[in-house]
């Protein structure tokens, strides 16, 4: 099924509830309560009172609910979320939170009966005609992992992919179900006769296997950025997390050359200065290397591609600190820049000593530009086979080695249902170089090669439209 919500009414302004601001108050308080590690009789009581004076206010059925969960007194629990389900059929967040009560407590069972085969959020609140998008988020959060608990990955994979592609600023949220997504097919694809006490720790016991970056960060002893030929270039170091228009019109209408010379200055700052960002970071500052990249995008700056390949080079503590929270935009930037160099990709894809998660984002660029431009394919295809090769022939002491980018590969391999590189791909499982925490073992894998599901493309217009015009 295409998960899509271009047919919901979204909107990101509060939702009106008419309550009275003493009422707002007592919902705010009980709500700082609930986020107590520990939970007493005080709140259950607290709640209870409210509950009797104010009948109308599902929160207070809700954090209740929440409260006996808390305590483990699931009896209680229920007999609160049938009540309030009762009573207050169109509270979204009342009735998501039921169903992921249940699955937290493996009742599946019950979560599905809550969801009664809905595949959207109007579906399950036909009265509805506008949700936040806060409810949005919860709905296909539950939905997802109902789906993943199913066995469902394909349903599961679409969803998390919509919401990616659909709500901005939910990296958090998709990290969360796509960690859940894996944890569940890692689990399934495990011999049922392992003894495992702990899956967390499975998955933190073996990082796999990792290239040691070869580049190092230069240093520095400037506290301050760079001059540019556009001063106004200065002011990308003082935006919020979006660049003002005023900003994005003075940039995309300079010079063409000096205006990327100066971006390419920026992200060369990004290496030099990393520790005075660091100890001085405020707001959203860490977004100036994303910001910089993006306007790149804009820009269509295909002659700043190797400039951009160069901060990939770097650490992963480069990594987390610019690009892990805003990793989705990396590949549309590869994408838009690398369109007409993909042996200049394939390169950088070969390098020794490069973070996985870096090459990851190259990886899936590639993928993408298979997609959209069937020119490309027989360049890309033998690309693909190339590196399968590499990654089998190499040795440790190549130091290019990497299961999580491995995974990735086969991954956006099998994402663009390319050819059967089959063959190559057993020969990596069977060398113990692929992490299982994307498709599992070789026989999941072979089972969803062989049963693709469809999956949320983004659009050529659609990856084109993102960015800040």
């Amino acid at each position: 099924m295409k998960y899509t919500l271009k047919n919901i009414n979204i909107t990101f302004e509060p939702l009106d509830n008419d309550y009275p601001p003493f009422v707002m108050e007592q919902v705010a308080s009980f709500y700082h309560k609930l986020q107590r590690k520990k939970m007493d009789y005080s709140v259950v009581e607290g709640l209870k009172k409210n509950i009797a004076k104010f009948p109308d206010v599902p929160e207070f059925k809700n954090y209740l609910a929440a409260a006996y969960d808390k305590m483990n007194k699931h009896e209680q629990r229920d007999t609160v979320l049938i009540q309030m389900l009762q009573e207050h059929p169109d509270y979204v967040f009342g009735v998501l939170q039921n169903a992921e009560f249940f699955l937290q407590n493996d009742e599946l069972a019950k979560a599905q009966e809550i969801y009664n085969d809905s595949e959207s959020i109007s579906e399950l609140f036909p009265k509805r005609k506008i949700f936040h998008v806060n409810e949005i988020i919860a709905y296909y959060s539950v939905l997802t992992k109902i789906k993943t608990m199913e066995e469902n990955w394909g349903d599961a994979g679409a969803i998390i992919n919509m919401l990616e592609s659909e709500i901005d600023g939910v990296d958090d949220e998709v990290s969360d179900l796509r960690n859940f997504l894996m944890l569940q097919k890692l689990k399934s694809s495990i011999n049922d006769d392992l003894d495992v006490d702990d899956w967390d720790d499975l998955l933190d016991f073996d990082e796999g296997i990792e290239p040691q970056v070869i580049k190092e960060l230069p240093e520095t002893t400037d506290s301050l950025p760079p001059d540019f030929v556009n001063p106004f270039v200065h002011e990308l170091y003082e935006q919020d997390d979006v660049v003002s228009s005023e900003l994005v019109q003075k940039i995309l209408s300079s010079d063409r050359t000096t205006i990327i010379q100066d971006l390419v200055k920026v992200l060369e700052d990004t290496e030099k200065r990393m520790d005075v960002f660091f100890e001085n970071i405020d707001g959203d500052e860490d977004l100036i290397f994303i910001n910089t990249l993006i306007l790149l995008k804009e820009l269509k700056a295909e002659e700043a591609l190797e400039d951009v390949l160069e901060r990939f080079r770097n650490n992963g503590e480069y990594f987390e600190f610019w690009a892990e929270n805003e990793m989705r935009f990396l590949w549309m930037v590869i994408f838009e820049l690398g369109k007409n160099k993909i042996q200049v990709l394939a390169d950088f894809l070969k390098e020794p000593g490069v973070f996985s998660w870096f090459k990851n984002s190259v990886s899936e660029a590639l993928s993408q530009l298979y997609q959209h431009y069937p020119e490309k394919r027989l360049q890309i295809k033998l690309v693909w086979k190339d590196l399968l090769q590499l990654m089998v022939d190499a040795t440790p002491e190549d130091n290019i080695i990497s299961s999580v980018f491995i995974a990735s590969l086969i991954g956006d391999i099998y994402d663009a249902k390319s050819e059967d590189y089959l063959p190559l791909i057993e020969e990596l499982y069977d060398n113990d170089r692929v992490d299982l925490i994307l498709f599992g073992d070789y026989i999941s894998f072979l089972e969803d090669y062989e049963n693709p599901v469809e999956e949320n493309v983004l659009s050529l217009e659609e990856i084109q439209e993102i960015g800040f015009r």
